[in-house]
């Protein structure tokens, strides 16, 4: 028996269509937004994952629970299996997770289970099915140091500040080989020491200010601007409408009506067809010369860190560092 552990249901049901004989789990959790704080017990962040889930408008509160719930009693029967399979990919969205199976893997007795891990620069959905079982077996058993390693990163991730997670980063090499670049990626979405934005706040005004206007157009060409693209829609719309907001909002519709995302009940078209644009405080902060941070109350997670008015980190990307505002 084998089991085949996944990034959500998109590479599960690719997987599936190249016929390889295992039962198929797919992981879904967008663990780079939202509250991801230490937890004993997968049960204990399952509940909070879903509390931010169904806050966010992303999902019904009970049915994310029991989504939850039941990949969680999956995955405490894997070790039954002759075989676990990790197939994941290089984003941060993947990396995240991988992170998570592993550190719980590195808690079990794995005598009687061989675990295995596909891990490539390459995404699952784009590969052919009839390419799939030459990558499949490509597999490699998981090493005891990368175990380590995943522990390591996801309880530094988890943690309340964001000092192990730069400790790791500046160590340089890593048993996984994808480790380093997604930590990268992580600490530039703290607000930057220069003008307040995380890069992908960045990234969004600075499109905005080259002429794109229409959601879905920003969006894509967001995603271009990442080595790994790793943020779906809903995320990425969340962004938007933090920019859009408070007493000094850096955005603006084209209409002056609030931003409406397709779950609010807006026809796909018509939410196509919304624009947005800069306003004075967006350009300011765009060219240094305000800080958002300054004019927008900064409530938001990054795994375990709660960055509020009173725990700012900031995030120099010339020097790679991170600095706490007194």
């Amino acid at each position: 028996m084998r089991l085949i552990i996944t990034n959500g249901d998109s590479a599960a049901a690719t997987i599936k269509q190249a016929n390889i004989e295992a039962d198929i789990l797919p992981w879904r959790d967008v663990l780079h937004d939202g509250p991801v704080p230490h937890c004993e017990t997968l049960e204990a962040l399952s509940e909070i994952r879903a509390g931010f889930i169904a806050r966010s408008g992303w999902g019904d509160f009970q049915e994310v629970h029991d989504q939850f719930i039941s990949r969680d009693n999956l995955l405490q029967s894997a070790l039954s299996y002759q075989e676990v399979v990790l197939w994941f990919e290089h984003d941060l969205y993947d990396q995240l997770q991988l992170w998570q199976l592993l550190s719980w893997f590195s808690g079990q007795q794995l005598e009687n289970c061989n675990l295995t891990i596909i891990c490539k620069d390459r995404f699952v959905s784009e590969i052919p099915a009839a390419e799939l079982p030459e990558e499949f077996a490509g597999r490699q058993a998981v090493t005891q140091s990368q175990l380590i390693a995943a522990r390591q990163a996801w309880l530094a991730f988890t943690a309340e500040s964001p000092e192990k997670l730069l400790r790791l980063f500046q160590a340089g090499e890593n048993p996984l080989p994808f480790m380093i670049a997604c930590i990268n990626r992580l600490l530039e979405e703290y607000s930057s020491r220069n003008n307040g934005l995380s890069r992908n706040e960045q990234q969004i005004l600075q499109l905005i200010a080259d002429g794109l206007e229409q959601p879905v157009e920003i969006f894509q060409a967001a995603g271009r601007l990442e080595s790994a693209p790793y943020l779906g829609d809903w995320s990425f719309w969340s962004y938007i409408q933090i920019l859009l907001s408070g007493e000094y909002p850096l955005l603006k519709t084209g209409n002056g009506s609030p931003f409406q995302v397709p779950a609010s009940g807006i026809s796909l078209d018509d939410f196509k067809q919304q624009t947005l644009f800069l306003t004075d405080a967006g350009r300011e902060v765009l060219a240094h010369e305000k800080d958002w941070l300054k004019c927008h109350e900064i409530d938001r997670w990054i795994g375990g860190v709660h960055l509020t008015p009173g725990n700012i980190w900031r995030w120099d990307a010339y020097n790679k560092s991170l600095y706490f505002e007194q």
